[in-house]
């Protein structure tokens, strides 16, 4: 097994992507953290997890409350010992035309498809320094490298996501 004795961690693990790299990461034996912003679909998939005989953590969180967020870290580290793996995969898909877009609507997808992926990998990579190892795994799209009508947000906000990870894989590979 690849990842024998990790601990991962993974935002918006409830379902469809996060659900699939959480029992992806469990078959090749680590443990896995599950957040989603239903503690029901959390606890679905950390109880999949279990099942595979890995043992797993639930916890509930709106990933764009930075201190709930970095909670989610601690309680892993409580939990398991450490963290290795981080994955910020929490977000949504969705705009409008760009002469349409709204102001909220604007906010609320860098905060969660940009600002709280940067806020998990932070809280995480500061754990993974301390340990001197780990690896972050931050979710992008295509988007983030195409252009799309009516979704100049969610195309920004991938685009964002793609470079933090470049800029963080500079400032923390080699430690």
């Amino acid at each position: 097994m690849k990842l024998e004795g990790k601990i991962a961690g993974i935002t918006g693990g409830g379902a469809g992507f996060g659900r699939a790299m959480a029992l992806a990461f469990s078959r090749e034996g680590a443990d896995v953290a599950v957040c989603d912003l239903e503690l029901a679909n959390a606890e679905a998939t950390a109880g999949m997890v279990t099942e595979s005989g890995r043992r797993s953590m639930a916890y509930d969180a709106d990933v764009t409350d930075t201190p709930r967020l970095r909670s989610f870290v601690d309680e892993i580290v409580s939990e398991f010992g450490r963290i290795d793996i981080w994955v910020g995969n929490a977000g949504r898909a969705g705009g409008s035309p760009a002469e349409d877009e709204d102001e909220n609507f604007w906010h609320e997808m860098m905060d969660l498809d940009l600002s709280a992926v940067f806020f998990g990998a932070q809280a995480a990579g500061r754990q993974m320094l301390r340990q001197g190892s780990g690896s972050i795994i931050n979710i992008a799209s295509m988007y983030g490298m195409r252009a799309s009508a009516n979704r100049v947000a969610y195309c920004t906000a991938k685009a964002g996501v793609i470079m933090l990870s470049q800029c963080l894989a500079v400032e923390w590979g080699a430690r």
